[in-house]
């Protein structure tokens, strides 16, 4: 989440706590003097139409919610996800990713499930080859790859998670085994737009 701004010249540049990365944010104003309000919000002095603005509430952001990677258990075979539920409220849908910490050793990719190159510089399946952070979905008749470097084949899932105007818990089924687990919620849309999200819950559900 932006929380600090950093002015120079005739642009803005907003800092990500998260991602420790900075990103300019583009207005149709011309700022001239930057300040903090009494509510910690941003004001702008426009010195071509000699006005104050206030910044914050009009600013197009994409929200974007990671967690660390979560031990599930201290056993190495790991127990099985029956689903996971998602309590939340949003004025536009989202996308809930789910990266499961198991290997898959070539040889044992099942056809119509999503896999993630976590790490390797390339994992060729299929005839097609991945680059890592890319997944791919495994093909009937297919259950081996070859991989460059070093890292891991893991399983991978994507759901969207429709738009609500009030706080319900949308349950998304899992039915996996996995030790460890990191998920990601996002804008469903890639272009950022001003709404209204709040995400208050996410629970694991075991066999």
């Amino acid at each position: 989440m932006d929380t600090s701004y950093l002015y120079g010249g005739a642009i803005m540049h907003a800092f990500n706590l998260s991602t420790g990365a900075f990103r300019e944010v583009t207005s149709a104003l011309t700022p001239a003097n930057l300040t903090i309000d009494e509510d910690a919000g941003l004001m702008i002095y426009d010195s071509t139409q000699r006005k104050v603005y206030s910044f914050s509430e009009d600013e197009a952001v994409a929200i974007a919610l990671e967690t660390k990677t979560i031990p599930l258990t201290d056993d190495q075979a790991g127990k099985v996800i029956r689903y996971i539920a998602v309590t939340y409220k949003s004025a536009t849908a989202l996308t809930l990713k789910v990266w499961l910490n198991n290997e898959i050793t070539s040889g044992d990719i099942q056809p119509g499930v999503l896999y993630y190159n976590n790490g390797y510089t390339a994992v060729t399946y299929n005839g097609v080859e991945y680059a890592t952070t890319v997944n791919f979905t495994g093909v009937a008749g297919k259950s081996t790859y070859t991989k460059t470097g070093s890292g891991t084949v893991e399983l991978y899932h994507s759901t969207e998670l429709p738009a609500n105007n009030s706080v319900s818990t949308l349950k998304v089924g899992i039915r996996e085994r996995a030790a460890k687990a990191r998920v990601r919620i996002e804008d469903a849309s890639p272009t950022p737009t001003t709404t209204s999200t709040e995400i208050q819950r996410i629970t694991f559900y075991f066999e």
